[in-house]
């Protein structure tokens, strides 16, 4: 594992070298934080300070405990459905066709536009003193992934941002062909891309360069 980690924190390392260190120091604030399980309220109020933008993303309950699972998937450049779900984009899928064949239509990439636009609008500073006002309920869940003695929960964010951070960014058109009820990459290069990178890939270049843009800065700031 620890080579693997040294690997990711090598990634992180070298996309944010010679970014500006805008990050403030962040002073600890004694706050007493309700129990995991009555978190949702106190959580949904902070977190209206870091991107008021996201809190449409975040109408669910068991906030804190569904967001650690996602971080903790894309920790292992992965992303499960059962965990997203809720995440979910309102509308469908677009795929065109041309001449050469079906491909991926851009009006596609408009359906992340919200959330997008909503990590972008995140205040890093902020974002660092909810990470550190929250951390002992984060670290609640984390335990319950039974992850090895030296494995922390600081590791779990540092490769998912490495995770988000080497995702391709793609311009040209994109073909797909059709797989059971669904489409696959023509490409076998990128089908065969973790879970992570393709769907930033069906996010578009634009959103994928907001994304990755923040994940540098929090990474930075971690």
């Amino acid at each position: 594992e620890k080579s693997e980690i040294t690997s990711d924190v090598e990634v992180v390392e070298d996309a944010v070298e010679g970014l500006p260190l805008e990050i403030d120091t962040v002073e600890e604030k004694q706050i007493v934080l309700p129990v995991l399980n009555e978190s949702d309220k106190f959580f949904k109020e902070q977190l209206a300070l870091v991107s008021n933008d996201l809190l449409s993303w975040f109408q669910t309950e068991n906030v804190i405990k569904k967001y650690i699972y996602i971080i903790n998937d894309l920790s292992q450049s992965q992303i499960l459905f059962k965990h997203r779900s809720f995440l979910k984009p309102s509308a469908k899928f677009v795929v065109k066709k041309d001449a050469y064949g079906l491909y991926l239509s851009e009006e596609n990439y408009k359906r992340y536009n919200k959330l997008a636009n909503a990590i972008a609008a995140i205040d890093i500073d902020k974002a660092v003193s909810l990470y550190i006002t929250f951390k002992p309920l984060f670290e609640q869940v984390y335990q319950t992934f039974s992850y090895p003695a030296g494995y922390t929960l600081d590791d779990i964010f540092i490769k998912a941002a490495a995770s988000v951070i080497s995702a391709p960014v793609i311009e040209d058109r994109i073909a797909l062909k059709p797989h059971s009820i669904r489409y696959k990459f023509a490409d076998i290069k990128l089908e065969s891309l973790d879970d992570v990178k393709k769907q930033l890939i069906r996010m578009g270049p634009e959103n994928t360069r907001k994304i990755q843009s923040v994940a540098r800065r929090l990474a930075q700031a971690l």
